[in-house]
Parts: structure tokens; C-alpha cells; sequence
């Protein structure tokens, strides 16, 4: 995601393109926050800007986590690699609430 990291998925097309949207915007928003920081931006604009791009993020990772949750073939996969990754996926965000 960061410095060039790129990520490839060859089982599930729906993981790598919600993976490929989710990392699109957060860069977008990064970029975005980085260019407020660096010209020393400050408004309701710009703060409307960045809360614009973070709800994109935050809209298409839950999009990306739910498709984990319900994919029987991303499950699969991840336990098959000797990784659960959809364990980790609810570990990275506490806030969630698992039922």
C-alpha cells in the first residue's frame, strides 16, 4: 500500500479489486491530507475535502471486509496459506463489533 508495496491476489478477482479500490483511496486520501499539511491549507473546505476522501476509504474497506467475511473462497485460501486472514483483518480494527 505504502512505498510501492503492490499486492496479488491469483484465487478471488472480488478480494483484488476491493483490495485495488480500498488502497486507491487511501492513497487519494493520503496524498489529499498531505497536500493540506504541506501548504498549510486550513478551512472548512479543505476539512470537508478530507472527510469526503476518508468516508470513500472507509466505505470501500468495510466493502472489502465484508467480502472477506462472506467468501468462502477468500476463507479458504487464507487458512489453506497457513494464514487467517480475516482474523487479522477484525484484529487490525478493534472498533468492530463481532457478533
Amino acid at each position: 500500500m505504502r512505498n510501492g508495496e503492490s499486492f496479488t491476489t491469483a484465487v478471488c478477482p472480488d478480494y483484488e479489486i476491493f483490495l485495488k479500490e480500498c488502497q486507491a483511496a487511501l492513497e487519494l486520501w493520503e496524498q489529499r491530507r498531505d497536500e493540506i499539511c504541506r501548504s498549510h491549507l486550513a478551512g472548512t473546505e479543505q476539512g470537508g475535502d478530507l472527510l469526503g476522501l476518508q468516508g470513500d476509504f472507509a466505505a470501500k474497506y468495510a466493502l472489502l471486509r465484508q467480502h472477506v467475511d462472506e467468501c468462502r473462497l477468500c476463507q479458504f485460501v487464507s487458512k489453506l496459506g497457513g494464514r487467517d486472514y480475516v482474523s487479522a483483518l477484525h484484529a487490525a480494527s478493534p472498533a468492530r463489533v463481532l457478533v
